[in-house]
């Protein structure tokens, strides 16, 4: 004998509280910043703790435009983009090179991956260091 359909509300959760989410701009916070290295003695900065929300953004743009793109994407985001800009410019005035170009890229790649607190990263010879001159 075939059993009688039962019935289901329309709506599953239609008994349950409607909840709201609010959107609004979160509150500007000063964001703790260290140096990382310095171009022509004016100091470059990167976040001290880099944030759940950056990792997130960059694994996405990594994930979707491949990972060069999303590599400047990371760049730029940590950085900030003031400073990725001049960076960029800089390049595209030959006043650095692609080699210093690709060591800035590689550490702040590795303070991603790594996910380390600036203060903790040492300088490597002939790379980008904290506060050294020239690099």
């Amino acid at each position: 004998m075939p059993k009688a359909p039962t019935t289901r509300p329309a709506h599953p959760h239609e008994d349950e509280e409607i909840f709201e989410i609010t959107t609004s701009e979160p509150a500007e916070q000063a964001e703790e910043r260290r140096t990382l290295f310095t171009i022509d003695g004016e100091k470059i900065t990167v976040p001290k703790v880099i944030d759940e929300r950056l990792v997130f953004l960059a694994m996405n743009y990594m994930r979707t435009e491949g990972a060069w793109f999303g590599t400047m994407y990371l760049t730029e985001l940590i950085l900030g983009t003031p400073q990725f800009k001049k960076i960029v410019s800089l390049l595209e005035q030959r006043r650095i090179n692609q080699d210093q170009f690709d060591r800035i890229s590689s550490r702040v790649n590795d303070l991603f991956f790594q996910r380390t607190k600036v203060d903790d990263v040492q300088g490597e010879q002939g790379k980008a260091s904290p506060d050294s001159p020239g690099n």
